[in-house]
Order: C-alpha cells, then sequence, then structure tokens
C-alpha cells in the first residue's frame, strides 16, 4: 500500500484546529462556518421542512459531516497535486541529452516519447503501467501507430507491445511526442 494518502489523523487537525460558527436561520435551518487555520472558509447547512421537527445539534453533526467530505476531496486534491509537481519537477530536473536514457526518465514519468529518425509522423511509444484491471503485472512500453500520417491505406495502426532495437538503444534523437487525439 503506498503512503502518499490523507489520513484521518490530518482531517481531524484541520477540523478540530478550525474556527467552528453555528447559527440558527429561520427557526429551521442550521449553518456551519468552519474556517481553517490557513483562512480558508467552508460552509454548510442543514434544514428541516416543518420547525417543528427541528434539532440544532442533528443540523450542526451534518454540516460538520458534510465540511469533513468536503475536507477529504480538498485535501486529496491537494496531495495529488503537489504529488505530480515533484514528479515533474524531478523529470525537468533529469539530464537533457536526448539519449535512450532520457527517453526512459521521460517514458517514467509519463510523457510519451518518439525519435526524430523513424519514418513516420504520428507515432510514439508510451509506457503503460498496470493498475488493478489489468491482466498484465508488470510495467511494458508499447508502441501506438494509431495516429499515424502516411499515403499508405494498408498502413497499420495499432497499439502493440514494443521492444528497442540497439539503433533505438544508441540513438541521440528522442524527443516528447506531439499526440493528437481525434
Amino acid at each position: 500500500m503506498s503512503d502518499i494518502k490523507v489520513t484521518q489523523a490530518e482531517i481531524d487537525l484541520l477540523l478540530n484546529s478550525a474556527d467552528v460558527q453555528v447559527r440558527t436561520e429561520f427557526g429551521k435551518c442550521t449553518v456551519v462556518t468552519a474556517r481553517l487555520r490557513n483562512g480558508f472558509i467552508l460552509t454548510e447547512s442543514s434544514a428541516c421542512v416543518d420547525p417543528a421537527n427541528y434539532d440544532a445539534e442533528l443540523g450542526k453533526r451534518l454540516c460538520l459531516q458534510h465540511i469533513e467530505n468536503r475536507l477529504w476531496e480538498l485535501e486529496g486534491y491537494a496531495l495529488q497535486k503537489r504529488t505530480d509537481e515533484e514528479r515533474t519537477m524531478k523529470c525537468e530536473a533529469a539530464t537533457e541529452t536526448q539519449d535512450f536514457g532520457w527517453a526512459l526518465n521521460k517514458l517514467r514519468c509519463g510523457w510519451p516519447v518518439r525519435r526524430r529518425g523513424w519514418n513516420g509522423k504520428g507515432i510514439f511509444i508510451k509506457l503503460q503501467v498496470p493498475d488493478e484491471h489489468s491482466k498484465m503485472t508488470s510495467p511494458y512500453i508499447y508502441i501506438d501507430t494509431t495516429g499515424l500520417r502516411s499515403d499508405d491505406p494498408d498502413a497499420p495502426r495499432s497499439c502493440v507491445p514494443w521492444l528497442a532495437s540497439q539503433t533505438d538503444m544508441l540513438a541521440e534523437d528522442w524527443e516528447i511526442a506531439e499526440v493528437r487525439h481525434g
């Protein structure tokens, strides 16, 4: 299991350090406003149809649960953004020589790459990392020729596993591929 995750302890700390205000509106609506330690404000409300059924404590509990749920989403987004920025910085800091090592690093960072010396335009390779739904269990590189621009109508346009030739491994003309969709 990955250690890249938001924890209940982190969410609890955010909620416990928040300035929370509770008020009743129109005798049947609870409004809870939480100002987080960093100044960000979350507001939720809960209301009933008939004021005779109004329960301020129940309304507060429901609003705080909604705020907690939103915090999970916001903190998950923030963590994903930080993780992606760190990965991008690591990838950009890698050597800028465009040899096969450079290409492998870009593949590991999620970039499609190609060789300038390849004959067809619109061809690239990409790293596939299997998830829990995949039949494959290890990462592999595939070549995508679905966007091949060629005068040959019989040229294959598909995605298949790819194996580097000695020429590809020794080439120094690797570049980020421009992938066109549609």
